[in-house]
């Protein structure tokens, strides 16, 4: 029942709109599905390192490094509002055929400065605590089920927007 309550939680919480799911459409939209995939596996990245923060323990962190949370809301904030400044902006040296590193870290660090994700993973991983002793499979089954879903979204939204323009061309 534990497992079930696990996956269904994560389930909801990835599918639910926010940061990640905001870059996956942009980058879709604006450049194709390929592009995508490296915001994904980005995304499934930074998964991975909230899911190490909350297994290892985010208190012993934050004992060496105080007020660690609010550095990274903080840095979290700036971040999200750069990316909603940059969006607006068009970048004619862009490529908009292929994915790259940039995709990637965008993908990363939209994840790891979403300080909802990083504390949702906490109390998932403190319930999960209490309830399992096989933790860690959960740290490598949260990234990949995550960037599972991005790859998905990424390549629905990249056939809607294919069908889109193929119906406009015709008019």
């Amino acid at each position: 029942m534990t497992v079930l309550i696990a996956i269904t939680s994560h389930l909801f919480a990835v599918i639910s709109p926010g940061p990640d799911t905001a870059i996956i459409l942009k980058t879709t939209l604006s450049k194709g599905k390929y592009a995508a995939r490296y915001v994904a596996y980005g995304i499934g990245t930074g998964i991975f390192i909230h899911c190490i923060f909350a297994s290892v323990g985010l208190q012993a962190i934050e004992r060496f490094l105080p007020n660690i949370l609010q550095y990274i809301t903080l840095a979290g904030g700036i971040y999200f509002i750069f990316i909603g400044i940059s969006s607006l902006i068009p970048n004619p040296k862009e490529n908009k055929l292929i994915g790259s590193n940039n995709d990637f870290m965008t993908g990363l660090l939209v994840n790891i400065l979403n300080t909802k994700a990083l504390l949702f993973f906490i109390t998932l991983f403190a319930y999960l605590n209490t309830q399992v002793t096989y933790i860690y499979l959960f740290v490598m089954y949260f990234p990949i089920a995550t960037a599972c879903w991005f790859l998905f979204l990424g390549s629905f939204v990249s056939s809607i927007g294919n069908k889109i323009k193929y119906l406009q061309s015709k008019e």
